[in-house]
């Protein structure tokens, strides 16, 4: 498949993804345009027992409480009791309800209890009961009298902390409740779509299993993002999956949030961050690993372990932005100040939310830094879609210049020299010796067929059938050279594909300008060897070498420029070139696995 062809696809799959987008617009405004008002609400008023409440401390001293957004701060396990007088007149059917944190409650009314949450003795790992809405049916005859809370918690950072108290129907106060939290939970449903519509695409787009790989930990990072928005939207059980909101998956979200995006950004910053990356990557596995343990036998539960995933985020934060800046500053090509403006946002954001966290206020956590992400991600969408047209308008001209790079090399792949020189060795041989000339016409004619074939048909081919096609050269050059030059073949893996004549040219280019330039010839080293990502090709001479940086300038070096940028652009292969004079040249061809399994 030429790039034509290749480019054809690629624009009618996209135009495949922007007709289903256009499609899922149309019926929601088609939806919007043709919706109609709901059935009536259920009525009933909701009452916020906000004033009123008293605390009884472990002294017995007795306080009154201004709201209950707060934390009154007693120790860890010791219970906290507030209570408060009911309305003189409460109609049937009405129930209290309030927010529990990590903590077993237990109701009272006039003394009585009517109501008991304790899921302690029934968790495996975690110490206390999960957080949850209470819904506490009241008995006939609860208005004017006493109701009292008990709660207590393990953890210091639950142990004391109060949420507003509701008084209402059953139906009214779980649709104020609803109401209250919708916006964090349609956040946090949304991210779990753009993640999974990110796994869709880079199977459907995208071919580079490279790039596949980045769209994946972006689309895992957003899923835990997601999962975590999810846990702190608190909604009522009914919405809640099977309380999976309440469960340790969420605090696991946190802790192993870092990972993908740092998987992410070894591929989005240069590659000399990679190693700071990788390390703060098997720091955050390290710490999972450690925290997982601890939880595992009981030695502290993950929400008393929050602090080292907040430090894990922390240091990722400033890491990358540092990261980020400093690229940006350096060269034009990294710079993306959309992506920062956003990573910014959302580290004010974080460093809100944390605040917020470790200062007791639990009014608003939550939702700061759901907000975040969403700027986040639209700064980092509006970047992507400029960062494509970019990289469209860059296509198009590398194209170009590989259409015209194409052009130079039908021209240069016969050489008449060559041909000339090669035509003249025969002629010399078929008279002295038959057998010689005759291995010469066989040598000649694959090196012929090779070179036309390359003319019709510049797709990847078996490193194998590039290797004979040099092997035919190099052995019509050892016969015209006689003894002024060896050929040493240290080939390792041959199991992979490259492009045509590209491995050839190398050989000519080390035999004609690097040993044919020494009195006395000299010895050409064609090596292959395989490594963990990559495949490399040397080629390698003892000849007269050059000057690396007059390289584009030098008689031989522009076919040698023109390899480099055609394997750059097919095969995004490197090309390590090293030169010194009167030394020898050798040039390493570094092709990625993904590219050279490809035919």
């Amino acid at each position: 498949m030429n790039l034509s062809s290749r480019t054809k696809l690629k624009w009618k799959q996209s135009g495949k993804l922007l007709l289903a987008l256009f499609c899922v617009a149309a019926a929601l405004v088609i939806s919007i345009l043709d919706s109609a008002e709901g059935p009536p609400l259920p009525e009933g008023d909701i009452v916020e027992m906000s004033e009123g409440w008293l605390y009884t401390d472990a002294g017995g001293s007795i306080r009154r409480l201004r709201n209950l957004h707060r934390n009154v701060k007693p120790a860890p396990g010791q219970a906290i009791h507030i209570e408060n007088t009911f309305p003189e007149t409460l109609g049937d059917g009405m129930f209290l309800c309030f927010r529990s944190s990590q903590q077993s409650v237990r109701v009272f009314v006039d003394e009585k209890e009517i109501y008991e949450y304790d899921e302690t003795q029934s968790r495996l790992f975690s110490k206390a009961t999960p957080s949850a809405w209470n819904f506490v049916p009241l008995p006939p005859g609860a208005a004017g009298k006493t109701v009292a809370l008990e709660m207590s918690s393990p953890y210091a950072q639950n142990s004391g902390q109060l949420h507003p108290v509701y008084l209402g129907s059953y139906s009214a106060v779980e649709l104020y409740i609803v109401n209250m939290q919708l916006p964090q939970f349609i956040i946090s449903i949304a991210m779990s779509l753009l993640a999974l519509t990110l796994f869709l695409v880079s199977f459907w787009l995208m071919k580079s299993k490279e790039t596949r790989h980045v769209l994946h930990s972006l689309a895992l990072f957003i899923l835990l993002v997601g999962i975590w928005v999810f846990g702190e939207s608190k909604m009522p059980y009914t919405f809640s999956l099977f309380n999976l909101m309440e469960s340790s998956l969420v605090f696991y979200a946190v802790f192993l949030m870092p990972m993908p995006y740092l998987d992410y950004m070894q591929y989005r910053l240069h590659p000399r961050r990679k190693k700071v990356l990788s390390v703060l990557y098997y720091a955050a596995l390290a710490n999972v690993a450690v925290c997982t343990l601890l939880q595992t036998f009981q030695v502290a539960d993950l929400i008393e372990l929050l602090p080292a995933a907040h430090v894990m985020i922390i240091l990722t934060a400033i890491y990358t932005i540092f990261a980020l800046v400093s690229d940006g500053l350096k060269s034009a090509e990294q710079r993306d100040w959309l992506e920062l403006a956003g990573m910014i946002v959302l580290c004010i954001c974080v460093a809100a939310e944390l605040g917020l966290f470790y200062g007791n206020n639990f009014s608003i956590t939550g939702t700061i830094v759901p907000l975040g992400i969403l700027v986040y991600l639209m700064l980092l969408s509006l970047s992507t879609v400029r960062n494509l047209m970019r990289q469209s308008a860059e296509a198009a001209r590398l194209g170009r210049e590989l259409q015209e790079s194409q052009d130079r090399l039908l021209v240069s792949q016969i050489k008449p020299h060559f041909v000339y020189n090669t035509l003249g060795a025969i002629q010399a041989y078929i008279m002295k010796s038959p057998n010689t000339a005759y291995k010469m016409v066989q040598d000649f004619s694959d090196y012929l067929r090779a070179n036309i074939q390359s003319i019709t048909n510049d797709e990847p081919i078996p490193f194998a059938t590039e290797l004979k096609h040099v092997r035919a050269y190099t052995d019509i050059e050892l016969i015209r050279f006689r003894n002024r030059i060896q050929v040493v073949y240290e080939i390792g893996p041959a199991d992979f594909f490259i492009l045509p004549l590209t491995v050839q040219p190398l050989v000519e280019n080390a035999i004609k300008h690097g040993l044919c330039g020494k009195v006395e010839g000299g010895t050409v080293w064609i090596r292959t060897q395989e490594h963990e990502r990559d495949f490399t090709v040397t080629v390698e001479d003892n000849g007269i070498g050059f000057d690396v940086s007059e390289l584009g300038k030098k008689e031989g070096s522009v076919g040698l420029t023109n390899t480099q940028n055609r394997l750059k652009l097919r095969m995004n292969a490197e090309t390590v070139i090293f030169s010194m004079p009167g030394q020898g040249t050798r040039v390493t061809v570094i092709l990625p696995k993904e590219k050279t399994a490809e035919s």
